[in-house]
């Protein structure tokens, strides 16, 4: 359910502020509320940041997950009003373990190499002898890794969501077009979008009057049909994201992000 992480970098989409922050609340199908999600963008017109973390509730959902949270950064430029990632951190832990993939963008040799780094917490039990009882040994376990990406993508996750409408304008409505990111759960790093046509049906999904509402189906493994999943976001009248939803996630049905608060600095 972590997953949803990949539905959260989407809240980047057409932040117009150069420094802001905001808080989103995630509900799940029959689930209700299973998560929290906390982003903030800085820009001064020639740099960039975006961190978004995830944390799942307690309960079924977060049990699953191991007690799993999440939290990606992009960092990079900005050319042309367009944000050029130089380097996007994923982190994960849960329950004892810790992983981080550093993914840093050549783009003049086009090319990625990835420093992924693993620390997790091992409990071996062994036989004192003298008092004849089982005694557990805990150790930390170290790993890392510097490995070049069989793909190169100009794009993270973060950075093409950021980017989507000025991607979007090259793609007709309902057409679709293919392009390859960081962060995607395609081994290529390729991932498929559709520019969906908006219907009356979409509209009536949010309770929040709309100002302006876009639509693409986007192929990922975490959804249930054909490994696609139809993702909506009203804005509102300054361009900040309401409300988004996610249809058709695994059999569970859709993910909803809605805004708690928003705060430009």
């Amino acid at each position: 359910m972590i997953r949803l992480l990949t539905v959260l970098t989407l809240l980047t989409l057409s932040l117009q502020a150069t420094s802001m922050s905001a808080k989103y609340d995630v509900t799940f199908g029959f689930f209700g509320k299973i998560g929290e999600a906390d982003m903030s963008y800085k820009n001064d017109s020639t740099k960039y940041k975006i961190k978004i973390d995830v944390r799942l509730s307690e309960g079924f959902i977060n049990s699953l997950a191991n007690d799993r949270k999440e939290s990606l950064t992009s960092t990079g430029v900005v050319k042309n009003g367009v944000l050029v990632p130089m380097k996007y951190l994923i982190e994960r832990s849960w329950n004892d373990k810790n992983t981080s993939s550093l993914f840093i963008f050549n783009h003049k040799e086009h090319y990625v190499n990835e420093h992924r780094a693993e620390t997790k917490v091992v409990t071996q039990n062994h036989v004192d002898i003298m008092s004849l009882s089982i005694v557990p040994e805990t150790k930390v376990e170290k790993s890392s890794s510097i490995t070049k990406l069989p793909f190169y993508a100009s794009n993270d996750f973060q950075s093409l969501m950021f980017n989507l409408k000025t991607f979007l304008k090259s793609v007709p409505v309902g057409d679709r077009k293919e392009t390859r990111v960081i962060g995607s759960n395609n081994n290529e790093g390729k991932i498929l979008i559709l520019h969906k046509k908006i219907t009356q049906a979409d509209r009536e999904l949010f309770h929040e009057k709309l100002s302006t509402l876009v639509g693409v189906v986007i192929n990922q493994d975490i959804f249930a049909k054909d490994s696609t999943g139809e993702l909506l976001v009203n804005f509102d009248k300054n361009e900040y994201i309401q409300e988004a939803i996610l249809k058709d996630i695994l059999m569970f049905g859709d993910v909803k992000l809605t805004r708690k608060s928003i705060k430009e600095n």
